[in-house]
């Protein structure tokens, strides 16, 4: 393929992070933002770089056998989920193995802390404190549009029967 090693190392981080300069600056040892940025850029415009990094996308994606499909269903699932269902009837926080399995996937942070109290300097258990956090459904959504192409920017043809500085001439009054 031809890549120096430096290339390769950058191009096999930047599939894992999809930052092209915080993988930079981390591959070339490079402080600035801004170097970082435009030569991370210019590394993925190289040929031989985007040419691997796509048949090593293709590789891991056969090897995993992941497909769009499955992607765009986590998407959906984590975009779509229905907060209710993390409740049971009397409005208590179910427990993880209770969650039906689209919840559970929406599921992403789950903290229990035990309440204590003191009575006659002896400590004994209130209760329990049960925090959960579930999926940003903007990240999820905007993975969504992003996969379907839908924040791609529209292409627009505009036709003039006069010659285009005519036209500004006409239209600026002088």
């Amino acid at each position: 393929m031809g890549l120096t090693g430096k290339q390769k190392l950058f191009a096999d981080r930047y599939i894992l992070v999809q930052n092209a300069t915080s993988v930079y600056k981390e591959v070339y040892k490079v402080k600035s933002d801004n170097t970082a940025a435009v030569n991370g850029l210019k590394l993925l415009r190289n040929t031989k770089v985007k040419q691997y990094i796509n048949e090593r996308q293709e590789k891991l994606s056969s090897k995993l056998q992941i497909t769009q499909e499955m992607v765009l269903e986590g998407y959906r699932k984590l975009a779509f989920y229905d907060a209710r269902n993390f409740y049971g009837k009397e409005g208590n926080i179910l427990h993880i193995p209770d969650l039906d399995d689209e919840t559970a996937f929406a599921l992403t942070g789950f903290e229990v802390t035990e309440e204590s109290d003191y009575v006659d300097g002896s400590k004994f258990l209130v209760g329990y404190t049960r925090k959960i956090k579930m999926s940003d459904r903007k990240a999820a959504l905007d993975g969504i549009c992003k996969v379907l192409g839908y924040n791609a920017a529209e292409k627009r043809e505009h036709s003039f029967d006069k010659n285009f500085f005519d036209f500004l001439k006409e239209t600026s009054g002088t």
